[in-house]
């Protein structure tokens, strides 16, 4: 029902902040796993950011999707687009603990353990009493020169 009347706001007023956000959100909150449901979201997103470019809950809501747009490419087998995706979610959102974890396992996964060790620092950083974290960030450490 939302969803409806936000995207009738939206047919009456495009260029409305806050309705794209608000539609964002509620796509990604009622059919997340639907791929449509995430382009639009994301779309959604980016014209929110558009006519507000600071907007911290566009900025969340977009690395949301994209995160999980990340996953679904990487149960499709598509990493370099995944590794994209994650790239852009913690480019948009620095502070998105769980898609610079999902960084890190993708570029060590790939066998860039620098790139993996700098994203679970980031981790750290975000959530300094992460002990799993720290512990895989010990082990790749041993494993390369830092």
């Amino acid at each position: 029902e939302a969803i409806r009347y936000l995207k009738e706001a939206i047919k009456i007023e495009a260029y409305n902040e806050r309705a794209n956000w608000n539609l964002a959100s509620c796509l990604m909150g009622q059919d997340a796993d639907n791929p449509e449901a995430l382009q639009q979201a994301v779309k959604h997103c980016l014209r929110a950011l558009e006519l507000a470019p600071e907007d911290p809950n566009a900025k969340k809501v977009l690395a949301t999707a994209c995160r999980q747009q990340a996953m679904d490419a990487v149960k499709q087998g598509r990493s370099h687009e995944a590794q994209g995706l994650l790239e852009r979610a913690v480019a948009v959102n620095p502070d998105f603990a769980e898609a610079h974890y999902d960084l890190a396992a993708l570029l060590n996964e790939g066998g860039d353990k620098k790139g993996a060790r700098r994203h679970l620092r980031e981790v750290l950083r975000i959530e300094p009493n992460d002990q799993n974290t720290r512990g895989i960030l010990v082990r790749l450490q041993g494993e390369g020169i830092e």
